[in-house]
């Protein structure tokens, strides 16, 4: 618990109690439906969160498995619809970071989705990529989920095998 605690403030545990308290699954699966729009805070965060204060993460993992595939369902519908040049404007990407993420999706295809989905890196990038190169919806959600849920499972677990 030391190790958390370096990381995660005991005040920030207590906001994250209240809100989640006051708003429930419904805040996880909030944050998860704006991820490919707009990420403030992933929605693991909560989980491991909701982990340490000793309750179980499960549901609230679940909440944010089925908010983020929604939210990068309308990340990718709205990468293929509007493109890279509103991509570029509203996320201020420059031609050369275009073309790295252009490159990243060249050189792993799908797998670059899984990869991000996996890691703490924003996933909006990829999220509007793939839907810009019109890669097929179902490799897409398969790919999403191949890196995202095992990533929300071991936050849900690490978290509960911390918890006081």
């Amino acid at each position: 618990m030391e190790f958390v605690q370096r990381f995660i403030s005991p005040e920030n545990l207590e906001t994250a109690q209240h809100f989640l308290d006051v708003y429930g699954g419904w805040s996880v699966l909030g944050l998860g439906l704006v991820v490919g729009i707009w990420q403030p805070l992933a929605p693991d965060i909560l989980v491991f969160a909701y982990g340490l204060l000793g309750r179980s993460p499960f549901p609230l993992a679940a909440a944010a498995v089925l908010g983020t595939t929604g939210g990068a369902l309308i990340a990718y519908l709205l990468g293929r619809t509007v493109g890279t040049p509103v991509f570029a404007r509203v996320f201020r990407a420059r031609p050369q970071h275009l073309r790295r993420i252009e490159g990243l999706f060249e050189k792993y295809g799908v797998l670059a989705v899984t990869i991000c989905a996996a890691t703490p890196v924003p996933m909006k990038y990829a999220l509007w990529m793939a839907g810009a190169l019109r890669l097929g919806i179902p490799r897409y959600l398969l790919a999403l989920l191949a890196g995202y849920l095992p990533r929300v499972i071991v936050m849900a677990l690490v978290s509960q095998s911390l918890a006081p």
